[in-house]
């Protein structure tokens, strides 16, 4: 396959009308200032409406830049056009062009280009996942896509309990072995974790086809059941609403290639199509976008380069792009580097000429430099640098030795010491020069580290601090991995349960007390001065007050009044690492703050905050970016990021420690593309074909090589490389660079012998005529000390060496702080599918004659309509429903409460949804709660017989029986319940270990609403737990119907979810809750209802309500009896209630 001939892009040239253009633009050659003159060529010259432009690029932050690039060239090409005359000269070729008509094409030109400026916002500038959510929004109802369902950004949660269901059924129905010996022995089934995985690289490969190479039944059945994982998972986002971004891919590519009219929309509504990154795209992002223009009368610009496509581990396919540019009717490239020196162009010219990265298509093209930076020169101890600073490593131990491989581990160190050695000379000694004389003394900001993985960093970052120098890495995680969220995590511990002394001196170790630890440590002995309770009794009553700031006013309070009482940024920054400590734990406190409004809120609501901030699809977290942890200051720092994170970005300097540094492929897993029908596919076989594996093996290599060109092609004055001769680095892409091409294809012409490396470079730089722009020096084997480093080991006497002490004792794993949601999460975790009773974990049918009681009379006429359908759905629509029945008066006035409640950016409702909602919520606290409740709504609830979001924390067992099983909650239960009893059933299950889960420790939960009814009782009142619930009970694919809601309906919704258990322990709290605060407490009088809530079937005065039932509502009575036998059992008083 031969490479096709490189014709040079100018931007002056003429415009196509129709077709495809496709641009190669190599790293550094204006690929952005190109789209953006190619935009206002579009706009001035043809007349294109601004509002006909669709420009696509792959992540949001490129679509910030471009949208932003493009608008300003349209204003100042206008603003230029307006002062010169026509004809003028302009350094600027584009606008050089546009002056170049008559006077009157030239005003024409500047108005089409203010008209574009005033009418900017039409423009769809965005990224390919916009594009698509746009055109199913396009379709509303009449669409493939259910516009209420829920954006699931990462699906990890339901993969794993997919895979658990998947091997449990595999397990209880095995594969026999056709090949075991004995016969009759049954196919071993993959560990959760690798199926887990293996699903997950489908998922995220759209597109990818699952094989078997060896055809092995292993892993024939290996590839069978994460077929059936990934179908499961669809099936299961499906039927909870659910859709991830490639599912709106998949659709729009399936609707596109259905739909000819939505084809001719499209290419109507866009004339002018410019695809950015498209070498990035996976195979479903190209066919989205190729079926939605290709043979249309738009123009399509394909903007890209291959030899910068690195991201195969999400999906992205070189191949679409080959394809692509194969398919167009013109082929241009981007030939001049406008970023780097003359001495950096020139020694990737010169060294990795021709270089195949990967495939026969994807070759390393020269480029010329700006002539404007023909003058400009990094100067090190006033010596021109190289472009190319190449330092080879070796281990000093091994010269004499004829092993040739360097020690991994070592090398990493020793190359980490000596960039840091480098970092300090460019700092103390480097200058750029400029062509005007002008010097400019390089900063630590102007150095800029890549690495392979995150990993590589900490050697990097410890070379560095040791040498006096900041660093901070760039992209480095979510804050919620932090060290300062472990304070964090401290804190609110302690704020739930300033009176548990542990937990105290927990947080007195934190970055919130300045305490000695002595004087904690005092606490626990003999403390005959009284420091250690005294210490203790300061930091209780400390965190009384703050949680007392924290319910009164809420998170931002809260962080001022700690910051101030315990001098945090002082102490903090006191710390080697402050910066960075403190930038984690203001970063954190204003997630805290966005997470909840705003408003107070109490520490186990905060806790629930906390927790859900590592989650992206929570409503905490609408932004998954938001915890990206941030740059820790502003002072001069060397920066130090991944190269996918560097791709796109430009620095002065950059330093490559890690290039040389490669991996082997995955044993159990590969994704390659198929040698024979070019399909990607996902290799599950273990151990696979061995050709296959080779060729999977060379496809992963090729990525290697553009990974190295990406990191290349950084720098602006030099780049700095590390050669060490470890593992395959003989494969990696530097070994090109700096070696050659090997006899094979795709390998480098490595020498035999590892110690000879730098003279085989030197001598293939000279040979190359590179001796100018490319040096080669050897690290020295005993590098010289190190200010401030000392080995702690000579410190040590041999007596007084530390030892590990030995554990005499046995751990409780059950203790721990458990709620509902965990006892039921563990459960699903470790249990084996169980029964359930029919109908129990599925949808039913809303027009099901069965479920129902029509004979009553109450759905023989239209029932009202669910207000709440079509308003959304999902985790963070149903905290926003329970925030807004918390906030409200419900005696007051409701719709206008309402309006003011969710008419804020964290409703996350759109604002013409308000209305609707208000409505909704309205006709929830309007509608009766049946004849349990004696007809009252909670509409009639006054502030006074209410209490919202009622947290509590119950101590679980005692010593010598400290913990309970569940399955003896439902013993308890059974006993009590009386015949008949909706869940009865249910409660008979989980005796027989339906939840096999024994807890200990603390239970901890928070009731949505604790009711206080008239009642003819002592004191006049009786009490109920009471849950909003906004699941949608219906089939997703069908309108929802009140009939949906049925009571009949209600409990199997209930088993669903395991909310009995719920009920009983909420029931259980409030017993305590009442025993401690009402005088005069009888359970079997003044304990009412439970009422679990499932809004959508509330539509206020009007709904049906058979034989006193309201629909929507589960009305039920746990026995007074069961409940005080349960709390004495779950305090560990009961033998026979206590595991």
């Amino acid at each position: 396959m031969t490479v096709p001939e490189v014709i040079p892009f100018e931007v002056t040239e003429d415009l196509p009308s129709r077709g495809r253009l496709a641009v190669g633009a190599s790293a550094g050659t204006g690929k952005t200032w190109t789209l953006a003159a190619l935009a206002t060529r579009y706009v001035a010259e043809r007349g294109v409406p601004v509002g006909e432009l669709l420009v696509v690029t792959f992540t949001r932050a490129a679509a910030a830049e471009l949208r932003e690039r493009i608008r300003t060239r349209f204003a100042s090409t206008a603003r230029d056009l307006e002062a010169l005359a026509p004809g003028s000269e302009h350094p600027d070729p584009l606008v050089a062009h546009l002056l170049g008509g008559t006077a009157d094409e030239c005003a024409e030109r500047r108005r089409r280009l203010e008209r574009a400026v005033v009418d900017f916002d039409t423009a769809t500038i965005t990224t390919i996942h916009g594009f698509c959510a746009q055109v199913l929004a396009a379709q509303g109802n009449t669409g493939p896509f259910d516009p209420a369902a829920v954006l699931v950004q990462d699906p990890s949660e339901i993969v794993d309990s997919v895979v658990a269901d998947v091997l449990v059924e595999a397990a209880l129905d095995p594969t026999p072995d056709p090949d075991s010996d004995p016969p009759g022995a049954s196919i071993p089934l993959p560990s959760s974790s690798r199926l887990g995985a293996l699903a997950r690289i489908v998922l995220s490969n759209p597109g990818i086809r699952i094989v078997a190479s060896n055809a092995k039944p292993t892993d024939e059945l290996v590839a069978e059941l994460t077929r059936r994982v990934v179908e499961r998972v669809d099936e299961r986002l499906l039927l909870t609403g659910g859709v991830t971004f490639d599912d709106q891919l998949s659709r729009v590519a399936e609707l596109l290639e259905q739909d000819a009219d939505l084809r001719r929309t499209l290419s109507t509504q866009f004339t002018v199509v410019m695809i950015d990154e498209s070498q990035d795209t996976d195979p479903v992002q190209w066919a989205a976008l190729s079926r939605a223009f290709e043979g249309s009368p738009s123009v399509t610009i394909v903007v890209g380069d291959p030899k910068q496509a690195i991201y195969s581990f999400r999906g992205g396919d070189v191949h679409n792009y080959l394809d692509a540019v194969g398919r167009a009717e013109q082929r241009r490239t981007l030939t001049t580097n406008f970023r780097s020196d003359v001495a950096v162009v020139s020694a990737l010219n010169r060294l990795a000429a021709d270089a195949e990265l990967g495939h026969p298509e994807i070759v390393y093209e020269k480029v010329e430099p700006a002539p404007a930076l023909s003058g400009r020169s990094l100067h090190v101890r006033g010596a021109p640098a190289p472009g190319l600073w190449v330092r080879s490593v070796t281990d000093p131990h091994q010269r004499e030795t004829t092993k040739k491989l360097v020690d991994v581990s070592r090398a990493r160190w020793t190359v980490a010491e000596d960039l840091a050695g480098r970092v300090v000379e460019l700092v103390d000694h480097g200058e750029v020069v400029d062509a005007d004389g002008t010097r400019k003394p390089v900063r630590p900001e102007d150095i800029a580290v890549l690495i392979r993985a995150r990993s590589d960093a900490a050697p990097v970052q410890r070379a560095l601090l040791e040498r006096g120098v900041a660093s901070v890495v760039i992209g480095a995680g979510s804050v919620t991995s932090s060290l300062a969220a472990s304070h964090w995590r401290w804190l609110i511990e302690g704020l739930k349960r300033p009176s548990d002394a542990r937990l105290a001196r927990a947080v007195g170790t934190s970055w919130f007390f300045d305490v000695a630890v002595d004087d904690l440590a005092a606490g626990l002995g003999a403390d005959p001065d009284g420091r250690g309770a005294d210490t203790l009794t300061h930091i209780q009553e400390s965190l009384l007050a703050w949680g007392d700031v924290l319910r009164r006013q809420g998170v931002a309070a809260l962080v001022e009044r700690v910051w101030r009482d315990g001098d945090i940024r002082a102490r903090v920054l006191s710390r080697p690492t402050g910066e960075r400590d403190l930038t984690d734990l203001d970063h954190i406190a204003e997630l805290l703050h966005l997470a909840t409004g705003g408003r107070p809120v109490g520490a186990e609501v905060l806790g629930e905050r906390f927790d859900a901030l590592d989650d992206p699809d929570d409503e905490a977290v609408e932004d998954p970016d938001a915890v990206r942890r941030r740059v820790d200051s502003d002072t001069s720092a060397v920066r130090i990021m991944t190269i996918h994170v560097a791709k796109g970005l430009e620095f002065p300097v950059v330093c490559c420690p890690t290039l040389w540094s490669m991996s082997y492929l995955d044993a159990s897993s590969r994704t390659y593309h198929d040698p024979d029908s070019g399909d990607r596919v996902l290799d599950v076989s273990d151990p696979p074909d061995a050709a296959l594996k080779t060729h999977a093996q060379s496809e992963a290599d090729g990525e290697h090589r553009r990974l190295t060109y990406v990191a290349l092609t950084r720098a602006l004055h030099t780049t700095l490389v590390w050669w060490v001769p470890a593992g395959p680095s003989d494969r990696s892409g530097l070994a090109r660079v700096l070696f050659g091409e090997g006899d094979a294809p795709g390998t480098a012409a490595v020498p035999d012998d590892w110690h000879a490396a730098v003279d085989v470079i030197t001598d293939r730089v000279h040979e190359l005529g590179a001796d100018d722009v490319v040096r080669v020096e050897l690290v020295p084997p005993d590098p010289p000390s190190v200010p401030m480093r000392r080995d702690l080991r000579s410190t040590v006497d041999a007596d007084d060496r530390l030892e590990l002490a030995t554990l005499g004792r046995t751990l409780d794993r059950s203790a721990g702080r458990w709620s509902f949601t965990a006892m039921t999460a563990r459960a699903r975790h470790d249990a084996p599918t169980e029964h359930r009773p029919a109908g129990a974990g599925t949808v039913h049918d809303p027009d099901d004659p069965t479920l129902g009681d029509a004979s009553d009379g109450d759905e023989q006429h239209p029932a009202p309509p669910v207000l709440f359908d079509g308003l959304g759905a999902g985790a963070a629509f149903g905290t926003m429903v329970h925030s807004a029945l918390e906030a409200v008066d419900f005696t007051g006035d409701l719709e206008g409460q309402l309006a003011e409640v969710l008419d804020v950016p964290w409703s996350n409702v759109e604002h013409d949804q308000v209305p609707r909602l208000v409505r909704a919520i309205a006709a929830t606290i309007h509608t009766p709660l049946g004849d349990a409740f004696g007809g009252l709504s909670l509409r009639s609830l006054a502030r006074a017989d209410r209490l919202d979001e009622l947290d509590f924390e119950l101590p679980l067992g005692r010593p010598g029986h400290p913990t309970v099983a569940a399955s003896t909650i439902g013993e308890v239960l059974a006993d009590h319940l009386p015949g008949g009893d909706p869940l009865g059933d249910w409660s008979r299950r989980l005796a027989a270990g339906h939840i096999p889960v024994d807890v200990g420790g603390h239970l901890t939960g928070s009731i949505d609403l604790v009711l206080r009814a008239p009642a003819d009782v002592p004191g006049g009142f009786r009490y109920g737990v009471v849950d909003y619930k906004t699941n949608r009970l219906g089939s997703w694919g069908q309108p929802d119907t009140v009939a949906n809601y049925h009571p009949d309906r209600l409990p199997a919704a209930m088993e669903e979810h395991d909310y009995p258990l719920q009920a009983v322990l909420y029931s259980v709290a409030l017993h305590r809750y009442l025993r401690w605060r009402l005088p005069g407490y009888e359970p079997d009088v003044h304990l009412g209802p439970v009422g679990y809530l499932f809004v959508r079937g509330m539509v206020g005065p009007d709904t049906p309500a058979p034989d006193g039932r309201t629909h929507g509502v589960f009305s039920w009575r746990v026995p007074a009896a069961a409940v005080v036998e349960l709390s004495d059992g779950l305090d560990g008083h009961l033998p026979e209630v206590v595991s």
